[in-house]
């Protein structure tokens, strides 16, 4: 169950550090003379809020197996 829980905070951890590089090609993209094209870390954006999204269910089930496996030993 712990390695689940690694697993669900890497994926967190992961979409977190994509997205803030994705903002900042974003922020540069619309500077004065960039020729930087927004639209793909716009796209990648999205993708790295599913991340964040998947990563927050698995370690929400992580804690919920952790719950059920002490109500059966309990």
């Amino acid at each position: 169950m712990d390695g689940i829980l690694r697993i669900g905070l890497a994926a967190i951890q992961d979409g977190s550090s994509r997205a803030a590089l994705d903002s900042a090609q974003i922020v540069r993209a619309f500077t004065p003379d960039s020729t930087e094209d927004p639209v793909r870390p716009l796209t990648d954006l999205q993708l790295d809020a599913l991340q964040i999204r998947s990563g927050i269910a698995i370690v929400k089930t992580a804690r919920d197996l952790g719950k059920y496996t002490l109500d059966i030993f309990a």
